[in-house]
């Protein structure tokens, strides 16, 4: 669900400097930076509230999820959460690092002299959920149809072939090649992307097709098979999501594990502090940047406080009083970026250096950076035409988003 309020929008960036994922052990944990829809950070176990369940079980509380468990599709990071327990990809960015990869279903991979031919060596003996093998034609299976489908995460991927299926080619049962349009040498980072990249079981493209168009796509919404730990054992929509372990896991279940994850979802920043506090969840994503704080001065909980590739944004519509450039020009020189940083985030962002954060490889230090200046704002604003009492809509996600509105909205 999404509010409205009058104001008008800005294409100013910041970078959001907590989250990212750990090992969560008994006891209330907190993850995020105040502000940030969908940022896990990292977990911590702690000793001081009681918990309120069996110890075996995870709980986890999030903003909002929606009930798609596709790979093609699914693209909220809350989604993932759930998702990422249940498919795996060839590789995974290890630990917290934006560069580098490991080995998850592939155990290794090389590329050409010009890195524009990348071939992977699957894990051997690997099965979905549902007993089928995981093989080469099962990994080009899934991402044929990512790409062809187009529903969302297919450029990913795609982006770097000029036909997926001539393009992806099984040299044998254990083994796959890419071969890219052009020579790639960040391509291991690409296949290790959050989106996209999982595996399904392709028993589900043909059991469960409606058609060329759907390719189980239906089906995915409620349903999940994969290779992963975890399997779903009960959903319902929009409020919780339970994961049970995958009795066949093909890394086994040595040493201590959670039996059970449960995903549920508490719109209200207040209530989900209220049950991390009260030792009814043990990680929750983060509400205002009082509960952050308020978390964070408590020893018994842990709050994400590290940089990472998530980027705080405004989108400016080009059209109407802001179609013309000057106009958006005045938002950026509108907005009061220091202020709002240190006053109303409590320093849980940092300022961003144009468009792409600072931990991927095209990053620029020296890319222009406005600064607020509301005498330049004014001037823009009137050579774009936009005159005195002119109204426009901000549109923001529930519980992410309204700050930076009013804030925006107050310099007017």
């Amino acid at each position: 669900m999404k509010r409205r309020m009058p104001a008008l929008a800005m294409a100013a960036m910041l970078l959001v400097t907590a989250c990212g994922t750990g090992e969560p052990s008994t006891g209330p944990i907190s993850t995020g930076p105040a502000g940030v829809r969908g940022s896990p950070a990292p977990a911590a176990s702690a000793t001081s509230a009681p918990l309120n369940r069996d110890p075996s079980t995870l709980v986890v509380a999030v903003d909002a999820f929606n009930a798609d468990f596709d790979p093609a599709s699914a693209y909220l990071l809350s989604e993932a959460l759930i998702w990422r327990g249940i498919y795996e990809s060839l590789i995974r960015l290890k630990g917290d690092s934006a560069s580098e990869v490991e080995p998850l279903l592939a155990d290794t991979w090389d590329h050409n002299t010009d890195s524009s031919n990348w071939t992977f060596h699957l894990h051997p003996g690997v099965t979905f959920s549902d007993g089928t093998p995981l093989d080469a034609a099962a990994v080009k299976a899934n991402y044929v149809r990512t790409i062809g489908l187009k529903l969302g995460t297919d450029f990913i991927i795609g982006s770097f072939l000029a036909d997926a299926s001539k393009d992806i080619v099984v040299v044998d049962p254990t083994t796959i090649t890419f071969k890219l349009s052009a020579p790639t040498p960040h391509f291991d980072l690409v296949i290790a992307a959050q989106y996209g990249t999982g595996i399904v079981s392709p028993k589900v493209f043909a059991d469960h097709s409606t058609g060329p168009k759907d390719q189980g796509h239906e089906y995915l919404q409620a349903n999940a098979v994969g290779t992963g730990p975890y399997m779903i054992e009960s959903l319902k929509p929009g409020d919780e999501v339970d994961l049970v372990q995958n009795p066949t896991y093909w890394r086994g279940w040595s040493g201590s594990h959670f039996k059970k994850i449960i995903i549920r979802s508490i719109p209200e920043p207040s209530t989900r502090r209220q049950l991390l506090e009260n030792g009814d969840v043990d990680i929750a994503y983060a509400g205002s940047t009082e509960d952050s704080a308020a978390i964070g001065a408590n020893a018994s909980f842990k709050v994400g406080d590290f940089k990472n590739l998530d980027m705080t944004y405004i989108i400016l519509g080009e059209y109407g009083p802001l179609a013309k450039p000057e106009a958006r020009q005045a938002m950026n020189y509108l907005f009061p970026y220091d202020d709002f940083l240190n006053t109303t985030m409590k320093g849980t962002l940092e300022r961003a250096n144009g468009v792409f954060p600072d931990l991927l490889f095209t990053h620029d230090d020296n890319v222009f950076k406005y600064t607020t200046d509301i005498e330049k704002a004014k001037q823009l604003l009137t050579a774009a035409g936009v005159a005195p009492g002119t109204e426009l809509t901000y549109e923001y996600y529930t519980g992410f988003g309204k700050e930076a509105g009013l804030v925006l909205q107050s310099q007017f």
